[in-house]
């Protein structure tokens, strides 16, 4: 099993057990065109006894390639997962609180992963604003409220990230 990302391409090989005297043409095909494109055949230049062929992940899920020459096949099995999870936005900025109230923040994502996503956490000044380390976003979903305290008066920036992307409120 081979994965890719959402709108990612990869190169796979096919070979065949003998080099022959002319072209082998190698029909291919996707057991799932809406989640991964092939080209519908592949040559084998005579003498050679390998080609390349470009794949696209276009959705998330799975599909076999089949290829397929002389009455013989072999398959390989892609899964697609999604792009990875990117800040998107943690509103609402300001979130006005008081003293010894306690408010919510709402990180969104870029797209609904397949396993739970861990945002991190952080306050720029916590004797002000205290949240907790990490939130999950649950697998499926694109969004997690998180708990803001306001410990003391002042101003505080909240900022979530996850792979190498952030987004801040105060």
């Amino acid at each position: 099993t081979f994965t890719m990302t959402v709108g990612a391409t990869s190169t796979f090989t096919v070979r065949i057990n003998a080099a022959q005297i002319a072209n082998t043409e190698i029909a291919l095909e996707s057991s799932n065109p809406a989640v991964l494109q092939v080209p519908l055949a592949v040559t084998v230049a005579q003498g050679q006894t390998s080609a390349t062929f470009t794949a696209t992940a276009l959705a998330t899920g799975d599909a076999t390639i089949t290829a397929s020459a002389n009455n013989t096949q072999r398959t390989a099995v892609v899964h697609v997962s999604p792009q990875p999870a990117a800040i998107v936005s943690l509103l609402p900025s300001p979130l006005p609180l008081q003293q010894g109230a306690t408010g919510a923040l709402t990180v969104t994502i870029n797209v609904a992963q397949e396993v739970d996503t861990t945002i991190s956490l952080a306050s720029s000044f916590p004797a002000i604003a205290s949240v907790p380390h990490s939130v999950v976003v649950p697998a499926g979903t694109i969004s997690a409220q998180l708990p803001v305290n306001a410990v003391s008066p002042g101003t505080s920036q909240v900022t979530a990230s996850v792979n190498g992307s952030s987004a801040a409120a105060q």
